[in-house]
């Protein structure tokens, strides 16, 4: 089966990068908005409903300018375009029913209903798809099996509490990905060659080496948000397997503790994620020689800078 052209320095890699960048810009776009809807009070969602109607009409139109992008020779980066503009218009649609009923007070954030299940699997099945048009070796299939791992420990782990077992291994399955791919991704020249191409046409002379050392150091944080994100699950997962009843009472109020700060630190670890991948395409916009709005974020990471003081990332530095 043909692949991207992903180990070229070409325009056509170029054209290739800029478009799927565009949508995952919109993707990140709406995985703000999913964080913001579920994970704030409905006072605070209620007084900014107007603001993330707002947010879905333009990413709505950001989908319909996303097809000028597809300027390719190639039929199979036009096939992978095709593939992931589906997958962003299933996300927008998901998203926007999301919105639609944010403010229901009825509806519990750790609700998983039928809409959530469908998703998250057509989910995991477009990614599957798209690793097989990828090079075996490149460390996006790295990205997209974490992805899958983590979606299914949340589809697994919380289908009853005999599950919460499988949801902590499958955690610790998308962490072993990241580890991989935080040394693959040093070490292949993927990445050197998508910065290649990405300045074909840009004729800015400032220091390239320069630069790509912080094209990649993004990069590897972006990984160590997602990996910190994967261990703060395995966490969760782990604290729900304790049976309460075989505790004390300052025991229970321990893991309660234990838990709720668990959880709040992977809420933060989901807002940092999201914005060093906004971060990322802005920068790859950038070095195009290409203009890119930024955004605010609905639900923006206190700490971003934390991750350098975390076990995790240091964890991953030594692997080097």
């Amino acid at each position: 089966m043909s692949k991207i052209p992903l180990n070229e320095t070409s325009t056509e890699l170029k054209n290739y990068l800029l478009a799927k960048s565009y949508l995952e810009y919109i993707q990140w776009q709406l995985a703000d908005l999913d964080l913001f809807t579920s994970f704030v009070p409905i006072v605070e969602r209620a007084a900014k409903y107007g603001q993330l109607q707002e947010r879905l009409i333009n990413l709505d139109e950001s989908i319909s300018n996303a097809y000028q992008f597809r300027d390719f020779t190639s039929e199979i980066s036009k096939d992978a375009f095709d593939l992931l503009i589906a997958h962003t218009i299933n996300f927008y649609n998901y998203i926007n029913n999301q919105v639609k009923n944010c403010l229901n007070a009825s509806k519990k954030s750790d609700d998983i209903n039928a809409a959530d299940i469908h998703f998250f699997t057509t989910c995991i099945k477009k990614w599957d798809l798209y690793k097989t048009l990828l090079p075996s070796d490149h460390y996006e299939i790295g990205f997209l099996d974490a992805a899958i791992f983590s979606t299914r420990a949340f589809l697994e782990g919380f289908k009853d509490e005999s599950c919460y077992k499988i949801g902590e291994e499958l955690s610790m399955k998308s962490m072993d990905e990241l580890e991989k791919i935080y040394i693959s991704i040093t070490q292949n020249t993927y990445l050197v060659d998508e910065y290649a191409s990405l300045k074909i046409l840009n004729k800015d002379t400032s220091d390239d080496q320069e630069d790509f050392n912080k094209f990649l150091g993004l990069h590897l944080v972006s990984i160590a948000w997602s990996y910190r994100q994967s261990h703060l699950s395995a966490k969760i997962f782990k604290s729900l397997i304790v049976d309460a009843e075989q505790l004390s009472e300052q025991e229970v109020d321990v893991l309660i503790g234990f838990c709720e700060s668990i959880s709040t630190d992977y809420m933060e670890a989901s807002a940092a994620k999201t914005q060093i991948f906004l971060i990322i395409i802005k920068k790859i916009f950038d070095v195009a020689g290409c203009e890119l709005r930024e955004v605010d974020l609905f639900y923006p990471p206190n700490e971003p800078e934390e991750i350098f003081n975390s076990k995790e990332f240091k964890y991953l530095r030594d692997l080097l």
